[in-house]
């Protein structure tokens, strides 16, 4: 019985096999939004943020872009925005 646990167990190292995310368990940020800006003249800055929903996910990004532009228009700088879309890290949906 050892062997065979130790042969499975070698197999899922071998073939770098991890476990599901269902068994590891759910984290707080299922989904993540990406984004990448630029203020003024400075190069594009990424950025990413997450939460449980979708919905949330895009609200919260909306939130940072929204803070992002005041600040740059305060300061007289153009500000640029790029939407890189909403995914699940771990591939449920």
């Amino acid at each position: 019985m050892k062997k065979l646990i130790g042969i499975i167990t070698v197999a899922f190292v071998g073939l770098n096999v991890g476990l599901p995310a269902q068994a590891i368990g759910t984290t707080g940020q299922d989904i993540v939004c990406g984004y990448k800006y630029k203020v003024g003249d400075s190069g594009w800055t990424n950025g990413s943020t997450g939460s449980t929903t979708r919905q949330n996910a895009r609200l919260s990004r909306t939130q940072i872009l929204s803070g992002l532009e005041s600040k740059a228009t305060d300061s007289g700088d153009s500000f640029d925005v790029a939407y890189l879309g909403c995914r699940d890290p771990y591939g449920h949906n």
